[in-house]
């Protein structure tokens, strides 16, 4: 049954339709669903818990979208696909969007992710305090010595990297307590907020892996789980998409869809049921629930049929394991 679909997006006006996010538009728009995007600066609300949108009605061309006024309804199917970690200075509008969605969630609204479950897992914090030993080691602070003890506790190289961030930016490593660059490092970070220190895992020099997760289940090509390895390319470190890393398919080895498989029940539980998980060696460096990226990467290597089933599966609340 064809529905009104509303993206929630970081800022509609300036959204450029790239990646994952563009594809899950226009494969709602061919799926015949009435599809409109807005974004956490549009909300106005009401004391009848209602909220209105202004928003930007797609129709096969963005740049081309006429702008409406929409009252967010029970039969919507709203998919919220932000990332405040890339917009900092908005955090405000980001707190208000989740708080307004979270309440329209109370009242039975069909929204992925989850609101409630997204301010639970709202930076990498979720993630490195996950308990068990499928996390890589690591403190979240907001002090130089503090990192440096870490870093003198845990021989070898360590990554220091910002606790609210995304598509690798602002990521380093450092050789260890003595690094020249450490403090330096750790005090730009710190002016800005929380820092992460964890432990270097050196299987990360062959990239690491995307794992999507749908409803708890890892995507797969014909019965087979399926991810995208990350490859870094030249003198970078950083095996990201967005600085250049090279994707290719990866079939997934039996430890790796056993950690996939834990962390997606675990999310599942809150609520989030798409969600991307980066893996490297034996440990989830980081769980991505509020705009996971990577399908348009594996319609490359699956004839364009993931994100074909992923909204279709999102739109009518049904998992889709097998594409």
């Amino acid at each position: 049954m064809n529905q009104r679909i509303v993206f929630i997006v970081n800022d509609a006006q300036r959204f450029q339709g790239a990646g994952t996010t563009r594809a899950m538009i226009f494969e709602a728009y061919e799926l015949g669903h009435d599809v409109f995007v807005s974004d956490v600066n549009s909300f106005m609300l009401s004391n009848e818990n209602q909220v209105h949108l202004s928003c930007l009605h797609f129709k096969a061309n963005l740049s081309t979208a006429e702008r409406e006024q929409l009252l967010l309804l029970r039969n919507d199917s709203i998919i919220i696909r932000t990332s405040p970690g890339s917009d900092i200075d908005n955090a405000p509008a980001h707190r208000l969007a989740l708080e307004a969605l979270r309440a329209l969630e109370h009242d039975g609204f069909h929204i992925v992710n989850k609101p409630s479950g997204l301010m639970q897992a709202s930076s990498k914090l979720y993630t490195s305090m996950l308990e068990g030993d499928w996390v890589p080691k690591g403190v979240v602070c907001r002090s130089f010595d503090e990192v440096q003890e870490f870093c003198h506790q845990h021989s070898g190289r360590v990554v220091v990297k910002p606790l609210l961030g995304s598509k690798g930016a602002d990521v380093f490593k450092v050789s260890g307590p003595a690094d020249p660059n450490l403090r330096s490092i750790v005090e730009t970070l710190c002016k800005r907020g929380y820092v992460i220190a964890q432990e270097y895992i050196e299987e990360a020099a062959d990239g690491d892996v995307r794992v999507l997760m749908l409803n708890g289940e890892i995507l797969s090509i014909d019965g087979q789980a399926v991810g995208i390895r990350r490859r870094p390319q030249g003198n970078e470190w950083r095996s990201n998409i967005a600085l250049g890393g090279k994707a290719s398919l990866e079939h997934l080895d039996e430890l790796t869809i056993h950690l996939a498989e834990k962390c997606g029940a675990h999310l599942l539980e809150r609520g989030i049921c798409f969600t991307g998980l980066d893996i490297v060696g034996d440990k989830i460096i980081e769980a991505n629930v509020f705009s996971p990226g990577g399908l348009h990467d594996l319609d490359r290597f699956a004839s364009g049929r993931f994100t074909r089933e992923v909204v279709r599966a999102l739109a009518l609340q049904k998992s889709k394991k097998e594409v």
